[in-house]
């Protein structure tokens, strides 16, 4: 009988000094691609690389909370089209959402008009007296005010790590309903799409902890950093981190971002599990892919290749 898998087995929690493929590292500066300006990251360089001196970076996969990746680009169009489900729902209150474009940055337009929407359907809560109009409301406002409390500049100013708080969760399982369990199987599954790989919480206290809630690796955001940084973050001997990073900006000028927060590797996936998603990454990317064929041109050649049958 095959034993279990648990969270904890995924991790080895006292990694050495060497540079490995798996290495999780905490504090690595996300370069304005994501909400918070340190996260957690997961090296990829390839092992060869790393262990003959033949790369002169560390390739990271940032590593965030399952919930916060709804609020970035690729995934609010799906926070917003269940909105706008939640909306046709109710009889005179409009659904403006829709016609938003497939892929929403959360700009400071965006976050305007959504405001303006949850004030309207407020307005519409305190008046109507429908439980199915009330229920599909509470829905959508669930959903509206997700995305609100992602706001950029609380996150910059006051955290070094994505802030999940409890009701972000309860909104989104709100604003889905049922359809929240499957989704949340699917992500753990590592089935939602393949632009992302699950990373359940390490277990360990938050101080300290590599990966302090259930994560997702981002395929699409890799970020690259000179190894020479890292390699000065592990020398213990090193009290003074800023002096160190103003002698290393000499010869690397990139020494200058780190200076906030000095990145720590706190964990490694273990060999197994980085391969599954050293593999599922590169399956991403290893396409060619070529341009599709518009709407009308594919309901053409759908007909012609159904014939009669098709309605």
């Amino acid at each position: 009988m095959v034993a279990p898998v648990l969270p904890r087995d995924l991790y080895e929690y006292n990694p050495d000094l060497t540079h490995e493929p798996g290495d999780i590292w905490t504090d690595v500066p996300t370069l304005g691609l994501l909400r918070s300006p340190v996260t957690a990251g997961i090296v990829i360089t390839p092992a060869c690389d790393l262990s003959w001196s033949k790369s002169e970076t560390l390739t990271f996969l940032p590593i965030i909370p399952v919930y916060e990746y709804f609020r970035l680009q690729c995934a609010t169009r799906i926070v917003l089209q269940e909105v706008s489900e939640r909306l046709k729902c109710v009889d005179g209150l409009g659904d403006d959402l829709s016609g938003l474009p497939s892929s929403a940055v959360l700009s400071t337009d965006l976050l305007h008009t959504l405001s303006i929407k949850c004030g309207e359907i407020e307005s519409r809560l305190s008046t109507t007296n429908k439980a199915n109009e009330k229920k599909q409301l509470h829905r959508a406002i669930a959903g509206l005010q997700f995305l609100l409390n992602g706001d950029s500049q609380s996150v910059a100013e006051s955290s070094t790590w994505f802030s999940t708080e409890q009701c972000d969760k309860s909104r989104l399982a709100d604003l889905f309903g049922n359809k929240w369990a499957p989704i949340c199987h699917q992500l753990v599954s590592n089935n939602y799409g393949q632009q992302v790989h699950f990373l359940p919480s390490d277990g360990q206290p938050k101080e300290w902890a590599g990966i302090p809630e259930h994560s997702l690796a981002l395929f699409r955001y890799p970020i690259s950093w000179p190894i020479e940084l890292f390699n000065l973050a592990q020398d213990l001997s090193i009290l003074e981190w800023p002096s160190a990073l103003q002698k290393a900006a000499g010869n690397c000028p990139a020494a200058d971002l780190l200076k906030s927060r000095r990145p720590m590797k706190a964990l490694r996936l273990k060999r197994a599990f980085t391969t599954d998603l050293l593999s599922r990454y590169v399956s991403l990317y290893v396409r060619v892919g070529s341009p599709d064929f518009d709407g009308r041109s594919k309901r053409q050649l759908i007909k012609e290749v159904a014939g009669d049958d098709l309605q």
